[in-house]
């Protein structure tokens, strides 16, 4: 979901570039901001995240990102008590 702005408020420049924010949170859902200018500038750790190189395709730069928080879990997932439980095997008696 695009978050709408007011027809009054001023649209920012967004052509030299723009930056959406991704943020996991401890509950397992998702909050996405943005877009707002991209600063020439980059963080630290922006760059040494993402290996330092350009993605070439939005495809690539979503799989980058959902490694990321593959590699980062918060908490026990359901996903992740699935796995254990189906890679214990069946319980002997």
């Amino acid at each position: 979901m695009v978050p709408q702005m007011d027809e009054d408020t001023e649209q920012p420049d967004l052509s030299a570039g723009y930056c959406v924010e991704l943020y996991v949170n401890a509950d397992g859902t998702f909050t996405v901001s943005g877009p707002k200018p991209h600063e020439a500038e980059a963080v630290e750790g922006e760059t040494e995240a993402a290996g330092g190189a350009p993605l070439p395709t939005i495809a690539a730069a979503l799989k980058a990102i959902m490694q990321m928080v593959q590699d980062n879990p918060i908490g026990q997932s359901a996903q992740a008590g699935f796995e254990a439980g189906f890679s214990s095997g069946p319980n002997r008696a």
